[in-house]
């Protein structure tokens, strides 16, 4: 009876475990996939660093393009207000750096920005 059972087992679980990437090693993500290829498409043609986080009374914007192009950011409250909106119409090849000093209410503020019309991924800082 035990080596039945034994082989019930193998015959029922082993094809499961032998699709499931996380035994067999293999990548999840189907090869073409358009999302990955548009992250990693955005993460080469611009970067945008926030910092200090959290920050007190200023807060600095380092960010650099590899070519040139419009370059839009924005900063929003938690409850979605723009607090400020910089837009570079044809900024150049290199690195940029913006230091905004604002007075702004404690908590989470949202980074987001552009660079010609495609949105890079958005960041969240805090404001003590």
């Amino acid at each position: 009876m035990k080596y039945i059972l034994f082989i019930l087992f193998i015959i029922l679980f082993i094809p499961a475990f032998s699709q499931n990437t996380a035994f067999t090693g293999s990548d999840p993500t189907p090869p073409g996939d358009p999302t990955i290829t548009a992250i990693e498409k955005e993460v080469r043609i611009m970067g945008i660093h926030a910092y200090p986080n959290p920050f007190f009374d200023q807060v600095q914007f380092d960010y650099e393009i590899v070519k040139p192009g419009k370059v839009q950011i924005f900063l929003y409250d938690a409850a979605g207000n723009v607090v400020l909106t910089i837009d570079k119409n044809h900024e150049t090849i290199g690195k940029f750096s913006i230091v905004y000093r604002q007075i702004l209410t404690s908590g989470a503020y949202y980074l987001t920005s552009m660079f010609d019309n495609t949105r890079m991924p958005v960041q969240r800082l805090i404001r003590r």
